[in-house]
């Protein structure tokens, strides 16, 4: 699940940090957990479910929904605004889910 996120943090430290900067990964942001499926008639019946039932609070069968997500990107804010001080720049590399959550 990391793969999309490091290689788009990898063309950013190319392109805007050539000499390098610190970088640490997070397991809170993660994209949003669901369930693989194997064939399209049973993701599409998840879908009108998730439409149905609300697309914040569908959980995946063995996943989660994006409140789950919400919690974890919360989770993750706080730290940085605990553990780092104002006038430091942090950068995030995230996708889909984490993103909205963010916005």
């Amino acid at each position: 699940p990391y793969d999309r996120a490091r290689q788009t943090t990898s063309m950013i430290l190319d392109a805007l940090y050539p000499l390098g900067i610190p970088v640490k990964e997070s397991p809170l942001l993660i994209e949003q957990e669901h369930e693989t499926f194997r064939d399209s008639k049973h993701f599409n019946e998840e879908m009108l479910k998730r439409k149905a039932f609300g697309y914040y609070w569908w959980r995946f069968h063995r996943g989660e929904s994006v409140a789950d997500v919400y919690n974890r990107v919360v989770t993750f804010i706080n730290n940085i605004l605990l553990t780092h001080n104002n006038n430091c720049d942090i950068v995030v590399v995230a996708h889909e889910v984490v993103i909205r959550c963010f916005i």
